[in-house]
């Protein structure tokens, strides 16, 4: 059985608090996500898929107020949605004499 399209409609307040849950508290509280960060509305099709690449580096705090924040509000959206948090790495500094290029000519 083919499911209806989700009607653009959002109803009520997004209740934001600024008190930040653990990362297990997290999860507690967002089961409904599938593993990996997606989730699509059960009743009909979303009209539209979203990624979204956080950038992550040392600022556990603000990443835990971020997806406290941002869960609640694009599911009343209804969008299909995939939360991708990608830890930078340092960029290392790289000594030139360290580094060699070796060329072969046949």
């Amino acid at each position: 059985m083919r499911r209806l399209r989700c009607v653009d409609v959002l109803v009520g307040r997004v209740n934001v608090t600024f008190q930040v849950p653990q990362l297990g508290e997290l999860e507690l509280l967002h089961t409904e996500l599938s593993l990996g960060g997606s989730w699509s509305p059960q009743s009909c099709t979303a009209r539209h898929r979203v990624a979204l690449i956080i950038p992550f580096r040392d600022r556990q705090l603000h990443l835990r107020t971020l997806l406290s924040v941002l869960h609640p509000m694009l599911q009343r959206q209804l969008l299909h949605y995939t939360v991708f948090v990608v830890e930078q790495v340092p960029v290392l500094s790289l000594n030139a004499q360290s580094c060699s290029v070796s060329l072969v000519v046949k």
